[in-house]
């Protein structure tokens, strides 16, 4: 790739990521002067497999936002993908033919993402061993979310999926504002279930709801219906 089409503040974002985290610059510069390193800019509305093929590679979104969908039975959002926004670590070792595409990228604005292809990021990482650790320590990562996901599924109480949830994502402010049809199929729960467990645990003082924001009252409540599950 030729670096002069970054635009200005995008070269410092993929020094930023993960995979070059503690490494010298020479190891990013080395990426992005190689040809297997390309910029991709597409206008709203692109549907990416439809323009490139990034199997096999890592995406980087250096801005706009990518809508991530879960196409199977039926199709729904997963995630939106916002500047710094990663995809494509998991299937890097996989071998041709063997990553059938389980997710539609659409480009929700116009964006740039940058790819590196798998054989470049490889060779970088025999380069540089600590590349290999942060590729290792971002799938251990992921790795610990879903299971924490898996978890949430194997509940019997949507009170306690979302219980946990809540603890999870609320952080030290103790507001989310989730996009409630996204949550129930997270949780894996009928709309109508997660209303209902939003009233139990707003009628017990363990938190307040005002139209989409959802704010902890009382952690240890919630805490409380949280391990229910556990206590069986």
């Amino acid at each position: 790739m030729d670096v002069k089409e970054l635009k200005r503040g995008e070269k410092p974002l993929i020094r930023g990521c993960f995979l070059f985290s503690g490494a010298g610059d020479e190891s990013a510069e080395a990426a992005l002067t190689d040809d297997r390193c390309v910029l991709l800019s597409v206008p709203a509305g692109t549907v990416l497999s439809e323009v490139c093929d990034y199997r096999r590679s890592l995406g980087l979104v250096l801005s706009g936002v990518v809508r991530v969908d879960k196409v199977s039975d039926r199709e729904y959002l997963m995630t939106d993908l916002k500047k710094g926004g990663l995809f494509g670590a998991a299937s890097l070792y996989d071998e041709p033919g063997e990553t059938p595409l389980v997710t539609r990228l659409t480009a929700r604005t116009d964006v740039r993402i940058v790819f590196f292809r798998g054989d470049l990021l490889r060779e970088l990482m025999r380069a540089d061993f600590l590349i290999t650790e942060n590729y290792i320590r971002f799938l251990t990562g992921r790795i610990k979310f879903l299971n924490d996901k898996i978890q949430r599924l194997i509940y019997t109480s949507a009170d306690t999926a979302l219980a946990h949830y809540l603890l999870e994502h609320a952080g030290d402010g103790g507001t989310i504002s989730p996009n409630l049809s996204a949550l129930a199929d997270e949780l894996a729960i009928a709309r109508a279930s997660l209303y209902r467990s939003l009233r139990t645990l707003e009628e017990n003082g363990c938190l307040k709801k005002s139209g989409r924001k959802i704010t902890i009252l009382d952690r240890e409540a919630l805490a409380a219906f949280a391990a229910k599950e556990e206590q069986k």
